[in-house]
C-alpha cells in the first residue's frame, strides 16, 4: 500500500509540474521537466529467487517450476517477464508489482488465477505479448509466479 501511495504522489507531482501554471505559462515553451525512463538495472541488483527452496503446488511438477524460471528469466520460450518484473520479481519502476508477496490484484493467487491473469493481461504490456509462449508455457510461468509468491520468508 505504501509503495502505491508513493507512486500516486510521485506521478501527481510530475504531473503538476508539466501543466501550464495560470499565472501565464505559455503551451509553446518548453516544460521544465523532462521524463526520462532509467533502465531496471540502474535500480541496483536484482537477485534471482533461488529454486532450491521455491514450494511446487500441488498437481504440478518441479520439472514446470524449473521451466517457468526459466521462461521468466529471458532462457526459454521467449520469456520477457523479467523486463518488467525484475529478476527478483519484487516488481520495477514501470510500474509492475511485487510477484512475492502472494497477493495479486489481478489474480485470487491460485495457480489457475494467475494463469488467467497471465493470459488476460499480456496484450496489455508492449512488446510482451506471449507470441511465442505456448500453453505448456504459462503454466510453467503460472507455477513459477505461484511458487514465488509462497516462498517461506
Amino acid at each position: 500500500m505504501r509503495s502505491r501511495l508513493i507512486v500516486l504522489t510521485a506521478t501527481a507531482l510530475a504531473v503538476c509540474s508539466v501543466l501550464p501554471s495560470a499565472s501565464g505559462a505559455r503551451a509553446d515553451q518548453p516544460s521544465p521537466v523532462t521524463a526520462v525512463a532509467t533502465p531496471v538495472a540502474d535500480y541496483g541488483p536484482r537477485v534471482r529467487p533461488s529454486l532450491e527452496g521455491l514450494p511446487v503446488p500441488t498437481g504440478f511438477t518441479r520439472d514446470q517450476l524449473v521451466l517457468g524460471d526459466r521462461i521468466f528469466n529471458g532462457e526459454a520460450a521467449g520469456g520477457k517477464c523479467m523486463h518488467c518484473h525484475g529478476a527478483d520479481a519484487k516488481g520495477t519502476p514501470v510500474g509492475t508489482k511485487d510477484l512475492t508477496t502472494g497477493l495479486y490484484g489481478w489474480a485470487d493467487g491460485t495457480v489457475s488465477g494467475i494463469k488467467r491473469g497471465i493470459t488476460d493481461r499480456m496484450h496489455t504490456a508492449p512488446g510482451m505479448d506471449g507470441d511465442n509462449l505456448q500453453p505448456a508455457d504459462v503454466d510453467a510461468v503460472a507455477v513459477y509466479v505461484w511458487a514465488i509468491g509462497h516462498q517461506k520468508r
